[in-house]
């Protein structure tokens, strides 16, 4: 009984909030017949199967090529890159860096091999430092078969490579099979007690070779191993070796890298890209061959290098971490940060710990709007609170979330109810721990977060933007905001959320797209959540609302905030639209919705889009500068 009654003083609420409704109209949401598991989304997953021999940067954008959907690097190796894509519906193509890609509406796998439609090729234009090298084949000549050695007469005969424009002037191309540079063995290649040796390559295959090398495992050098990338390898007297790799996984195929190994009599250490990569104790005398010294192949002999070579410098010296990086800095820098990722592919060229944007629903922003009378039903303008969205998932160059961000931006209220708004993610991958979460705008005090941000209570992350929206963005008029023509403008607020997780650990599919839950807090009354169809509430969800007046949730079959006809309380569109005026169905503003929710979501998938008569402008808020 006080169960009823309690729920009949709700009800009572709910009535006395509810707007005026319309006058009658024939493509009422009343009148929509929803076909069954409809889930009133206009967006849909593709996964993309990718398979390659080699790395790349991926970069995959929208059709009309002015959003980013995935940034990542792409290891390569044979390997296959697994990527789940959250589209518009009505998106017919799709680009995976400059490649198109055709995605029919029924489709929902890619298959695609990367080593037939990449490649990239990125050549720089660095210059040398000032410091003397015993030698240093700068590969300069353009022509002949004679390479030079500018500080010594260490002078090579080149066989079967070719002359291209490399880092400073013209560098050399290798292919594979039988190319290299012969230089003679001397005693000033003969190093023993330090040495540091350098070179400028871009790998073209993915296969064990030789970038510059002394002799073949008896002497020192600088290589490429098919599984491992980078490394360097030194032969001491004693017999023992060092090996050191860059731990990096294989490099971007046809991306210049500078190299540089050296030992100093008392711990070898290998740079990529002017930053430390790995460093290993070891101590006494370097192994003297009598073997040649080789540019791109192992001897002459075999492990020939399939790609590009340039500034190969040798020192009798091992150069400090700070004359490495001068070298490497002081140029025209392709990798600021050292993280693998050429400045020009990194979105964050000057932090290591970031690199690649990965934005949903894209570099644009996406719209959620809300009815606020749940569990009953109201007028259908979905103007109660209205929020452009955009979520970037922010990886590192090993592909590791780093940064969520969220930005919300609240431009219209179409309630004199003080509602608040937050979201859940939906996965139970990222440990609540591993969360920090800031940007929350608390102004009441019916919310409490623990330390790291997120709310109290939870068994999944839940953060809350803000608790009273009416008391954010005012009203000019007594009632509402931005959702009245005749009433004044004011201009939206912006929010940004930013969820730090914990280092290296987690993937981007950890998170995805359709875990974001965004929900709306109803009257400051924090158990009365309003989510998207179909998705669940939060734990503090009030459970005695569900059911009541108009709800027809069945929680043990998944089904939420839906009525017994299947309509929702609150709709997402992965563009940027413009609310239905108050007191306006959305029906009678978005021409072709009626239509769309009618198929299930088959026809009309762009009634969102401001083309083709789908949106009457008379009944949509336009903000004074549109």
């Amino acid at each position: 009984m006080k169960k009823l009654l309690f729920l009949s003083v709700i009800l009572a609420i709910c009535f006395s909030c509810r707007k005026p409704s319309n006058t009658q109209i024939a493509k009422s949401m009343d009148n929509i017949v929803v076909p069954q598991g409809f889930n009133w989304l206009s967006t849909r997953n593709i996964n993309l199967k990718l398979y390659s021999g080699n790395s790349f940067i991926i970069t995959i954008t929208s059709g009309d090529n002015q959003g980013v959907y995935n940034k990542s690097y792409f290891l390569g190796n044979d390997s296959v890159k697994n990527i789940e894509l959250n589209i518009p519906s009505d998106e017919g193509m799709i680009y995976i860096n400059t490649y198109e890609i055709k995605v029919p509406s029924d489709l929902q796998l890619i298959e695609l091999d990367l080593d037939t439609i990449i490649g990239k090729i990125s050549p720089g234009n660095k210059s040398l430092q000032s410091t003397s090298p015993i030698s240093a084949w700068h590969l300069d000549e353009g022509f002949g078969n004679e390479v030079k050695d500018s500080e010594s007469n260490n002078d090579g005969i080149l066989t079967n490579a070719s002359w291209i424009n490399g880092i400073n002037n013209s560098g050399l191309g290798f292919n594979g099979e039988n190319s290299n540079i012969n230089i003679p063995n001397s005693d000033n290649l003969n190093l023993s007690q330090s040495v540091t040796i350098m070179a400028w390559a871009k790998s073209a295959e993915n296969k064990t070779a030789k970038i510059a090398q002394k002799g073949d495992w008896d002497g020192y050098g600088l290589g490429f191993d098919k599984w491992i990338g980078w490394f360097a390898h030194l032969k001491f007297i004693d017999g023992t070796t060092s090996t050191l790799k860059w731990n990096h996984g294989l490099p971007l195929t046809n991306e210049w890298y500078h190299l540089a190994m050296t030992y100093d009599g008392s711990q070898s250490r290998l740079y990529v890209n002017g930053v430390l990569k790995n460093s290993q104790d070891k101590s006494g005398l370097l192994y003297r061959n009598a073997r040649s010294f080789s540019i791109g192949s192992d001897n002459a002999e075999q492990k020939f290098f399939n790609g590009c070579i340039d500034e190969v410098l040798l020192y009798n010296s091992a150069l400090s971490a700070e004359e490495i990086s001068n070298y490497y800095n002081n140029e025209d820098n392709t990798d600021s940060d050292g993280d693998g990722v050429p400045d020009e592919e990194d979105d964050y060229p000057d932090d290591a710990s970031k690199a690649f944007d990965n934005y949903w629903p894209a570099k644009h922003n996406g719209t959620i709007m809300f009815e606020d009378l749940w569990p009953g039903k109201g007028d259908y303008d979905f103007n109660d609170m209205v929020l452009d969205f955009r979520m970037n998932r922010i990886t590192n160059a090993d592909n590791k979330l780093a940064i969520i961000k969220f930005t919300f931006l609240l431009k219209a209220i179409g309630t004199g109810m003080p509602n608040g708004f937050g979201f859940q993610l939906n996965t139970s991958n990222i440990q609540m721990d591993d969360i920090t979460a800031s940007g929350s705008l608390l102004v009441s005090d019916y919310i409490e977060l623990n330390e790291n941000g997120l709310e109290t209570s939870q068994d999944k992350p839940v953060i809350i933007v803000f608790d009273d929206a009416n008391a954010i963005m005012p009203s000019p008029a007594g009632f509402g905001v931005n959702v009245e023509k005749d009433k004044p403008f004011v201009e939206p607020v912006e929010f940004t959320i930013t969820v730090t997780l914990a280092e290296n650990k987690y993937n981007k599919a950890d998170f995805r797209p359709s875990d974001f839950n965004p929900f709306l807090i109803i009257n400051k009354e924090r158990g009365r959540e309003v989510h998207l169809t179909n998705l669940p509430p939060t734990n503090l969800a009030d459970q005695s609302l569900f059911g009541a007046s108009d709800d027809d949730t069945d929680a043990p079959s998944g089904r939420y905030y839906t009525t017994s006809n299947k309509l929702p309380w609150a709709i997402l569109v992965p563009r940027t639209i413009h609310q239905a005026l108050e007191k306006t169905q959305i029906t009678s503003a978005y021409l072709k919705f009626y239509e769309w929710a009618s198929s299930g979501g088959a026809e009309y998938k762009y009634w969102f889009r401001n083309r083709n008569g789908n949106v009457d402008e008379n009944k949509i808020y336009l903000p004074p500068e549109e």
